[in-house]
């Protein structure tokens, strides 16, 4: 067995077996750098006994909780200037680099842009010419077609409505059936 076991346990003597305990004086007789630091533990606990207490300064104790809160309000401070300046400066690089990336995409955008500016422009046209088309249809067929067949064209294109409604109602809501 090597010095540090014995070295443990001449620092907790109270713990130890019997056995234990007649082994470390063994070792204690046959080691003269394990009873040198033996005798030394043994002055360090009579210097604890002993117990002189010291007398602290008025104000020691507000000192010292002023300071250690001093310190924290440090630490605390640099760990959050460790964080905030490494994503501050991520955060304006990835700005920085979408900015750059949207300059150089800028002509392909317009393009896009007028593009589509274009194709709504035109949707817009074919939409009033449909409109003008259904004007003109709807002025020479309300003269020319009879109230009761306009009655039942309504009433085949509500009836049709109403199932196509049914249908996606059915679809939509199947019912889960029980065992």
């Amino acid at each position: 067995m090597g010095h540090l076991q014995f070295e443990q346990w001449l620092f907790e003597r109270q713990r130890l077996e019997a056995s234990e305990a007649a082994e470390l004086e063994a070792h204690l007789e046959a080691c003269e750098a394990c009873r040198n630091l033996a005798v030394g533990w043994q002055g360090v606990e009579a210097e604890l006994r002993r117990g002189r207490q010291l007398e602290v300064p008025m104000g020691f104790v507000g000192r010292f909780q002023r300071r250690l809160n001093m310190e924290r309000n440090r630490r605390h401070a640099r760990r959050i200037v460790s964080v905030l300046v490494p994503m501050s400066l991520a955060l304006i690089a990835g700005v920085g680099l979408a900015v750059a990336e949207l300059i150089s995409r800028l002509p392909t955008i317009l393009a896009w842009s007028l593009k589509t500016i274009e194709q709504l422009r035109w949707v817009a046209e074919l939409l009033d010419v449909v409109g003008d088309f259904l004007r003109i249809l709807l002025e020479s067929l309300a003269g020319n077609i009879p109230a009761f067949l306009w009655l039942a064209v309504s009433a085949l294109f509500s009836a049709l409505s109403f199932a196509w409604l049914l249908s996606l109602y059915r679809l939509s809501y199947r019912r889960v059936e029980r065992e």
